[in-house]
């Protein structure tokens, strides 16, 4: 049994999330900024699309997913806590590193804050 919440973000709370994200003159957010392993944050490629990445010394290193805005959307929208958590075998998500499942992950939680802060 998961102790991450299973329940899909949904269309619309990814779309303020990618939204949001595509407003700031940043290529890359995570909350976890300090140094060595930083956990996971959004990225902006340099052609246009989005990913979710892996951050060492709040720098992303390591793209678990990336694609074009609308098709991160969508896949943003099907995520949960659980799938984030990078603990579920067969999500693009998924990383076999232990000590890195569950470890400074976005939630929705931070996804909230993040969208309702001004940067």
């Amino acid at each position: 049994m998961s102790r991450y919440n299973k329940e899909h973000y949904g269309i619309e709370f990814a779309t303020q999330v990618v939204e949001h994200f595509l407003s700031l003159d940043v290529s890359e957010w995570s909350p976890y900024a300090h140094r060595e392993y930083c956990g996971c944050g959004l990225v902006k490629k340099p052609y246009g699309n989005i990913g979710i990445s892996n951050f060492l010394d709040a720098r992303s290193f390591r793209t678990f997913v990336e694609l074009p805005k609308h098709e991160f959307i969508e896949f943003l929208s099907k995520q949960s806590d659980d799938t984030m958590s990078l603990t579920v075998v067969g999500n693009a998500l998924y990383n076999s590193d232990k000590f890195e499942q569950g470890n400074q992950v976005l939630n929705r939680q931070l996804l909230d804050q993040f969208v309702n802060s001004t940067s």
